[in-house]
């Protein structure tokens, strides 16, 4: 899924199969990339890592001259989760980001989080109200 705007981006991917990689890893693989097609003047930071709902996850912030001469801005999160490997992006093409408006983005990505419904080590937060109390039971079970 993206959300445009103009010059700004919002991305959600969700990878299935070998895009689902440990979070260094698939951080290393996005930055040569970067470096080796897309950009000059490429400096890439690690902001956080760690866990998040007992998944392993990086957050990360990139930036670079493009070889267009446009300059990018880009804030990335990674979750490896059990199925499927989880990677958002925020994106600024050519724009003058504030750091308050950084510390905005990095505060709802640091708050982005995974589950399994199927493991208790990753639970999914219920609110009340929200599904009924065997909702579990009503979507593992095939009708006959």
């Amino acid at each position: 899924k993206v959300w445009a705007k103009g010059r700004e981006w919002f991305r959600i991917d969700i990878l299935h199969g070998r895009g689902r990689q440990i979070p260094e890893r698939f951080q290393s693989g996005v930055d040569e990339a970067a470096r080796e097609n897309l950009t000059k003047d490429f400096e890439s930071t690690v902001l956080k890592k760690g866990l998040v709902n007992n998944y392993p996850m990086i957050l990360w912030q990139t930036s670079a001259t493009l070889n267009n001469g446009s300059k990018v801005f880009n804030l990335f999160l990674y979750i490896e989760g059990n199925d499927a490997g989880y990677w958002i992006n925020r994106r600024w093409l050519n724009l003058n980001i504030s750091q308050a408006d950084k510390e905005s983005w990095v505060k709802y990505l640091s708050s982005i989080s995974v589950c399994d419904s199927r493991s208790a080590e990753h639970p999914c937060p219920i609110r009340e109200g929200t599904r009924p109390v065997n909702y579990s039971d009503m979507t593992n079970t095939v009708p006959k």
